[in-house]
């Protein structure tokens, strides 16, 4: 009798925790190697690379006809000139090392609006807002930058057995502003400018639009469900960026990364 009326308390209490579907919340964190290479013009005529240990967080919210993403990455290494790695040129006064170190960061708020849906599929089109920040920490400064564009996104996924998440994901940006040191700049510092943050901005910064600009992101990957509430996966992002005012810039990086995800 005791034990019919613990299970009969027990059903009473008891709230069973909703379905993978039901969850409209996820936490990621990655963990993984960029490749960052570089063509920069204006700053070297040599091609600069780096292989650059990253980290990665994003959130994102389901909603019944929506996906909003908030996602930040920070990354950061050695950097050094593909051909002459180790050695130093000398401007008269001044030693410029073909070797060095890079720090790069990103943050992109995106809202993505459901356009299709099926049993498996879903496609998805919206807009972001995100910031780039690719910081060399010494001269000829190759490939610094920054920039503040608005990318159209287009998103798909298919769930697979067992809750399986397959997904790709492409953004172009239609524009925004965009900073670069000015071709007669071999140095961040200005006259009566104590910050170097400041001094950067205010060197080159400029509204660019269409053909003005290339940037694009591309992304795709899987997700392998463990439990109720978690996910592990992999993912592989690239990104190509290409300004050609007043001498030609490249950028490429791809990165592979490992996710672990809490749903919630």
């Amino acid at each position: 009798m005791r034990t019919f009326l613990l299970l009969l308390l027990c059903l009473v209490l008891w709230k069973p925790l909703p379905a993978q579907s039901e969850f409209k919340n996820q936490v990621s964190l990655y963990l993984g190697l960029q490749q960052h290479l570089v063509a920069d013009r204006q700053a070297s005529p040599l091609h600069y690379q780096g292989i650059l240990p990253a980290i990665g967080l994003d959130f994102s919210h389901k909603q019944k006809r929506g996906l909003f993403q908030i996602e930040a990455t920070v990354a950061g290494g050695a950097f050094d000139a593909s051909a002459y790695s180790g050695r130093t040129v000398d401007y008269g006064e001044v030693e410029v090392h073909l070797e060095g170190k890079i720090l790069r960061g990103g943050i992109a708020f995106r809202y993505l609006r459901r356009v299709q849906k099926s049993h498996s599929l879903r496609t998805y089109l919206g807009l972001g807002l995100q910031q780039r920040i690719d910081y060399p920490g010494a001269e000829p400064y190759v490939g610094l930058i920054a920039l503040s564009s608005i990318p159209l996104v287009a998103r798909i996924e298919k769930n697979g057995p067992r809750n399986q998440l397959l997904y790709a994901q492409l953004g172009y940006a239609l524009g925004g502003v965009f900073t670069r040191l000015p071709w007669w700049h071999t140095s961040i510092a200005l006259p009566g400018e104590s910050s170097q943050f400041n001094a950067f901005y205010r060197n080159n910064t400029q509204w660019v639009w269409g053909t003005q600009l290339a940037a694009l992101d591309f992304r795709m990957g899987y997700q392998h469900q463990l439990g109720l509430r978690w996910r592990v996966g992999a993912q592989y992002d690239m990104s190509f960026l290409q300004h050609s005012k007043p001498q030609q810039l490249q950028i490429f990086n791809q990165h592979l990364k490992l996710q672990f995800t809490r749903l919630f």
